[in-house]
């Protein structure tokens, strides 16, 4: 209103009027209004959920999930409350201890005293912990005694010192602080006979490790499953079987169960020591004990009897596991494929190999590598390169072994200009060739006489840093001897001698082969002088070339004319 109507209305002489508001004003209420319907229509966060988030947090750290409780910590953070910032961390350091993680433990250390949260007996403990289950002892000694010195606790930190002592397989120090402990007037519990038992049982000391655990009983504590087993493992890693099945017994005795672990290490000793009968015996031992055998159980005597190149029994065991409704895993197909490559079964080998395929589990290169070794073996050449081109259009790289068994193969049947393109193949295929890669084309020239790629070849495995070794330059002399290169099968021998390669008597053998009796003899002769001793296949060359009547006074030795 205008100032006069302000000054009548002060002096009462009109009436005042009813205020009503604008048109602006209005359209604010509308769209307040509006913001406000639409507002609470939209959902709600939901509330944290503190209780499951803890829990959720502390099952992550059991299981010692340490990128989980990183994850989840700094929403929690938020939420809890200064008196319990001590109880947080030391959950998050407790993840790290769980999965031996000593970096990340050292990590969020520095960051709670950074920000001036309080430390405990637990802190510390859970340092140890992670030092100890990483296998590093220096530190677990380092914050098992600061436990010591500043909560007075002797006996937590000993075990922790024990617990590393056992993963660093030291007994004698184990057995040591468990001492210690006796000498302070305490008891020690079973855990730390444990650690002293497990310290000897990693040392491979099976009668100390029996030992501990008959002082644990003496003790009056009753020893576990973990001790026992501990004793049962020592004694099948050394392969004392014997001794193995008389502790298992003992501690069916003690009514002790044995776990399928403890059973799977007899398994494999008896396998080990090639008793694969009595390995497969054990499958039954163990469903008469009410123990049903896993995966493990059955590719150990896979396994076995593959190595003994037993296939018709291992193809048996594969229809036992499939009985027991256990899949054959990757390692039981690659027994079965390595076996059939053993026993020159290469077809057979290639059909398990699809076998594997049509179940949806893709083989790997040495899965691969069997097949192509085994037609290589029966001199396939043809379909090992097949072989190993089918690698490549499935995504599997062929490594140096697959390529130099295909090359071998064609080396093998003279076949001197297929071996070098499958060496050019692998050069290109960024494979890095192998000595045995050029010798076996270098080879295959030797025996087809072709000198000139020969010394080229040897030439280039100077040039891809590959040193040539005896058995490069004898291919190459006897590539030129065969060629009736005679002087320059000379001139490798002496190039040979100065690249610091030492001759032997092959090298000597294919020279003198290329020469007629005077140079024959005095290359006799200086091989002589280097001390090496002629073999049968060398006495036969001079005998045609010198005859025997010049052989018998170049031999000193009555028995080399024998």
């Amino acid at each position: 209103p205008a100032p006069s109507t302000c000054m009548r209305r002060l002096a009462g002489r009109e009436a005042p009027r009813r205020w009503r508001p604008g048109v602006n004003v209005l359209l604010q209420r509308q769209n307040l209004s509006t913001q406000s319907s639409a507002a609470s229509s939209e959902p709600k966060p939901k509330p944290f959920q503190e209780k499951a988030a803890w829990r959720r947090l502390d099952e992550m750290a059991e299981a010692g999930d340490v990128s989980g409780v990183e994850a989840l910590l700094p929403e929690l953070q938020r939420y809890t409350e200064a008196s319990r910032m001590t109880m947080l961390f030391n959950t998050v350091l407790k993840a790290c201890a769980n999965s031996g993680n000593l970096d990340r433990a050292s990590f969020w250390l520095d960051h709670i005293q950074r920000h001036g949260i309080r430390v405990n007996q637990k802190t510390f403990g859970k340092m140890a912990e992670a030092a100890s289950k990483q296998g590093n002892h220096a530190m677990a000694c380092f914050w098992s005694e600061r436990i010591t010195e500043v909560y007075g606790c002797d006996v937590w930190p000993a075990y922790q010192v024990a617990d590393s002592h056992a993963r660093a397989a030291r007994p004698d120090e184990a057995a040591a602080v468990l001492q210690r402990v006796e000498a302070s007037g305490r008891q020690p519990d079973a855990g730390m006979y444990n650690n002293v038992i497990a310290a000897c049982a990693r040392a491979r000391k099976p009668r100390e490790a029996a030992a501990w655990l008959e002082k644990m009983q003496a003790a009056g504590i009753p020893p576990c499953v973990i001790a026992y087993s501990s004793v049962v493992n020592a004694f099948a890693q050394l392969g004392d079987i014997a001794g193995a099945t008389n502790w298992l017994e003992r501690m069916e005795a003690a009514r002790v169960e044995p776990s399928i672990e403890t059973c799977n290490s007899l398994i494999n000793a008896c396998a080990v020591a090639g008793k694969v009968e009595e390995a497969a015996s054990w499958i039954d031992r163990l469903s008469a004990r009410s123990i049903t055998p896993n995966i493990l159980s059955y590719s150990t005597i896979v396994k076995a009897l593959a190595q003994a190149g037993q296939v018709r029994e291992v193809l048996q065991w594969l229809e036992k596991m499939n009985a027991a409704k256990l899949e054959p895993d990757l390692i039981s197909y690659s027994c079965i494929v390595d076996a059939c490559a053993q026993a020159g079964e290469a077809d057979e080998a290639a059909q398990w190999l699809c076998r594997l395929q049509a179940a949806h589990v893709q083989p790997d290169v040495v899965m691969h590598s069997s097949v192509v070794k085994a037609f290589t073996q029966a001199g396939r050449a043809s379909d090992a390169a097949s072989w190993l081109c089918r690698m490549g259009s499935e995504g599997i790289a062929p490594n140096v072994v697959t390529h130099s068994s295909v090359m071998h193969a064609f080396a093998r049947r003279g076949e001197a200009k297929e071996a070098s393109d499958w060496l050019l193949k692998m050069e290109e295929a960024r494979v890095q060739p192998n000595i045995v890669s050029y010798n076996s084309v270098i080879n295959s020239c030797a025996q087809t006489s072709k000198a000139e790629e020969a010394a080229r070849w040897l030439s280039r495995m100077d040039s891809v840093a590959v040193e040539p070794d005896v058995v490069s330059y004898n291919s190459v002399i006897k590539a030129h001897a065969r060629a009736r290169l005679a002087d320059e099968a000379v001139g490798w021998l002496d190039r040979m001698q100065t690249a610091g390669v030492v001759p032997n008597v092959v090298s000597y053998s294919s020279a003198i082969a290329a020469h007629r009796s005077t140079a024959a003899v005095e290359l006799f002769r200086r091989m002589r002088q280097q001390g090496l001793r002629p073999d049968a296949v060398l006495m036969r060359i001079m005998l045609r070339v010198a005859g025997e009547r010049l052989l018998g006074e170049l031999c000193a030795d009555r028995d080399l004319m024998a």
